[in-house]
């Protein structure tokens, strides 16, 4: 069964029409005493250390292709091969 629509809810043509995803309703503030607890997560000492040791590890390896591609030496014939055959397979699709 269809639906009967009173012609004055029908929209104009090349009136506005409202997006209802611009204006949400908006939810009443919550003080935080009344919210329900939510989740957390806290990293232990080690994994942060973990953490700290990986950003250190990857800051040297970046620091060392940079001096490499200053030196010119960062592209060598072995490593254009492998962007070649590389390159070749996602376009061949093997």
């Amino acid at each position: 069964m269809r639906e009967v629509v009173a012609a004055s809810s029908v929209p104009v043509r090349g009136a506005p029409v409202s997006n209802p995803r611009q204006n949400p309703p908006q939810r009443p503030a919550v003080p935080a005493e009344q919210r329900p607890p939510g989740d957390r997560a806290e990293l232990s000492a080690a994994a942060a250390e973990y953490q700290a040791a990986r950003d250190a590890a990857v800051a040297a390896r970046m620091d060392a292709i940079r001096a490499q591609i200053a030196d010119g030496t960062y592209l060598t014939p072995e490593k254009l091969d492998v962007v070649v055959e590389r390159l070749f397979a996602e376009l061949t699709g093997t």
